[in-house]
């Protein structure tokens, strides 16, 4: 009889689970590599690197994740990083998108494997910053109005409000109790 071995499934090599999660997955995390970049002669062994994490954290064809961030997980030096995106850019492999100053700077990976129903020209335009409207918030204890609440339901400044009390309460207590042990001591 033939022995059967339980391999993992796809969605547990990209470190997804099949319901809604919060925060960053842990575990391995599995992204394609186009032959085209494994056999590139142009690209050395830290470019391909580069290019494997660029892979596991597309969305799409997009790539938005920082050079400091990559050369922690490869252990790099950020200079190196930013060489090896030279490098990948140079050879056709990534295309790096227009960001503002001070933005995190994002990629498009141009394999025709990671571009299948996403028309990046178009996100990239509608991609127009719109401010968001904020529903403000009457914190019950002041009546204020207040963009949000902290988790004990008073807005920030009444929580300071209540913390000075509580300092000013344990704080007096010890001037008593210093106060009545100094009595105590004279009069004994």
């Amino acid at each position: 009889m033939r022995e059967t071995t339980n391999l993992p499934c796809i969605g547990y090599l990209r470190g997804r689970t099949t319901g809604p999660t919060t925060g960053r997955t842990k575990g391995p995390t599995f992204g394609m590599i186009p032959s085209d970049v494994s056999t590139d002669e142009r690209l050395n062994h830290r470019d391909v690197r580069v290019y494997c994490i660029f892979s596991q954290t597309r969305r799409g064809p997009l790539v938005s994740i920082g050079e400091r961030r990559v050369a922690v997980i490869l252990r790099l030096k950020r200079r190196s990083v930013r060489a090896s995106i030279a490098a990948l850019v140079a050879a056709g492999h990534v295309e790096a998108l227009p960001v503002k100053r001070g933005e995190r700077a994002r990629y498009r990976l141009t394999s025709p494997l990671f571009s299948a129903a996403v028309s990046v020209k178009a996100e990239v335009s509608e991609e127009k910053a719109v401010p968001l409207k904020r529903e403000w918030v009457n914190c019950p204890k002041c009546g204020n109005k207040r963009p949000a609440l902290l988790k004990v339901g008073w807005c920030r400044s009444c929580n300071a409000d209540r913390r000075t009390e509580l300092i000013s309460e344990r704080v007096s207590e010890r001037v008593s109790r210093r106060v009545v042990k100094e009595e105590r001591e004279k009069l004994a």
